[in-house]
């Protein structure tokens, strides 16, 4: 295993008003995925992750710089696929911090269907080329919540739109109940 990149010493390196994204609920996601998410370590997928991976996404194209509705669109419209999960955080990316979407397979293998990083390509894996699937690269790393598929739902059908899950006051209650109820400004 290499050396991993800490999501908290990025942010904390980046100057205070550019890393409070705030939500209509005034919630710097950041900040919540740091203090209630986990960093998910480089991973090798199974031969049979990396099959199920080949049958689950054969087929798929993903837009660019769409996080939130690449990741999001799967769980929503393919729920079959249970053996996935949508997690929201930051991902450390070549140096920049940024918000960010991605799946989880089985707990703990990274799938991001939309960050395009060139490294080693998995073998037999023939679909999502050039994404992160398990092995994180270790100039990046992902720190985030996973969600079950009932907070996306809830969540989405609140928010209406493919965009953080946490600019939805049912998540910001459920994950920081210690957040006053806001009633957002109309």
């Amino acid at each position: 295993m290499g050396m991993y990149l800490d999501a908290n010493n990025y942010v904390a390196q980046i100057p205070h008003h550019s890393s409070q994204l705030l939500n209509p609920f005034m919630i710097d996601r950041r900040k919540i995925s740091l203090e209630h998410g986990r960093q998910f370590a480089s991973q090798e997928p199974t031969a049979e992750q990396i099959q199920f991976l080949n049958a689950a996404f054969r087929g798929e194209r993903f837009r660019i710089q769409k996080c939130w509705f690449n990741a999001q669109s799967v769980m929503i419209d393919r729920p079959g696929l249970t053996r996935l999960q949508y997690a929201e955080g930051i991902a450390v990316v070549e140096g920049p911090t940024i918000d960010h979407a991605w799946l989880v397979l089985d707990g703990e293998i990274v799938v991001d269907p939309t960050l395009r990083i060139g490294h080693q390509r998995l073998k037999g894996l023939r679909v999502l080329r050039g994404r992160v699937i398990g092995r994180v690269p270790p100039d990046c790393s992902y720190t985030g919540i996973v969600f079950s598929t009932d907070d996306l739902e809830h969540a989405w059908r609140e928010v209406r739109r493919y965009d953080s899950i946490l600019w939805s006051q049912y998540i910001a209650q459920r994950y920081c109940p210690v957040l006053p109820h806001i009633e957002p400004q109309a």
